[in-house]
């Protein structure tokens, strides 16, 4: 039985602030988003990445109980650390149910490789989401190796949202027959240790760049407070909308992330596109201030809203679905609870 997920508190109510019949989006504006989707077009002002096709096997491994890797027979599963969280049963050994090793060792080779490739550490993700709720597992999101990503895929609510319900909110949902892309991909992303005050969510509406939010909304960055910056900033922005992203990219409404270089050149590197919709976090917007948003006359600057002072910002989403609940139980609500809670368990062990 896989950690079960553990809400530490209401989740930030803005992800479901679309609805009310307010939200219309289409499987296509989904489909669009997804990574394997846009790579090609934008590869050359992103970063490295790789895109490994699933198996429809593969896909059924991650939804299935348990963490069991390429290679690992049921009696290391069984006998594994991993076990002790479970209810004393364990799935492995359910033939019915136990994945292909084949398929297992295909991905996990072709991720090692390409891990390889990509310098040796990366960060992973499906289609459009990353496990950034499995930061926990390691303390970080970077792998390297294949057994990281794999780890880190199972055991993320975020991945499995990407696999049942990346078509939940489309108003065709069931007209247009679909229930995932195909195929659903494995991305590996050249890893890069990013300064979090530099990165930000634009909101594209009608073709026009009506919104720009910090990106990290937890903490205060005090120079993007100063008009100066925002000023450069803004005009940087569009002029990179006007020249690469809109030129490339054929949604009527989206938002997409980017990564901004230092002033004065403030060189910009595309991160990800996500749907006008409500799985797509509004940051420090709602989702009615964007759809309110007027058309934008000709050399108008986009609406840009930081985190102002310390302690005004928002919790990250992913902080909401950060602990298994089995740890929550055991009374355990930070990370460094979660490294003394392992530092006596290690002992007992060692008895």
């Amino acid at each position: 039985r896989p950690l079960r997920p553990c809400l530490l508190g209401p989740p930030p109510k803005r992800r479901r602030a679309m609805g009310d019949g307010a939200c219309d989006v289409r499987v296509e504006e989904v489909l669009a988003c997804s990574f394997d989707r846009w790579y090609r077009t934008f590869r050359d002002v992103t970063f490295q990445s790789a895109v490994i096709p699933l198996p429809e096997d593969f896909v059924k491994y991650l939804l299935t109980d348990g963490i069991r890797l390429p290679g690992q027979t049921d009696d290391a599963d069984a006998g594994s650390d991993s076990s002790g969280w479970g209810d004393g049963g364990s799935d492995s050994g359910d033939e019915a149910g136990a994945p292909d090793e084949a398929c297992l060792r295909e991905v996990a080779d072709a991720a090692a490789h390409s891990i390889k490739e990509l310098g040796g550490e990366v960060l992973p993700k499906l289609n459009w989401s990353a496990p950034k709720d499995a930061k926990w597992v390691f303390g970080t999101l970077k792998c390297q190796s294949a057994q990281d990503v794999l780890t880190l895929l199972k055991s993320s609510d975020f991945v499995a949202h990407d696999l049942c319900h990346s078509f939940d909110d489309c108003v065709d949902r069931s007209s247009s027959g679909a229930t995932g892309p195909e195929p659903f991909c494995l991305v590996l992303r050249e890893w890069r240790s990013i300064n979090e005050a530099n990165e930000f969510r634009c909101f594209v509406r009608d073709r026009q760049l009506r919104a720009v939010s910090q990106r990290h909304t937890s903490a205060c960055f005090p120079h993007l407070v100063e008009p100066e910056f925002q000023e450069a900033l803004l005009q940087k922005l569009a002029e990179f909308f006007s020249q690469r992203v809109a030129v490339g990219f054929a949604l009527e409404r989206y938002a997409f992330d980017i990564l901004v270089g230092k002033p004065p050149n403030f060189k910009m590197r595309l991160v990800d596109f996500s749907p006008w919709a409500p799985s797509t976090d509004p940051l420090l917007f709602e989702w009615e201030d964007l759809r309110a948003l007027q058309p934008m006359a000709a050399g108008a600057a986009p609406e840009f809203r930081c985190v102002l002072r310390e302690g005004e910002g928002r919790a990250r989403v992913e902080n909401y679905h950060s602990l298994p609940l089995e740890v929550a139980e055991l009374g355990v609500r930070s990370p460094e609870e979660m490294e003394e809670l392992c530092r006596k368990a290690e002992a007992n062990l060692r008895g």
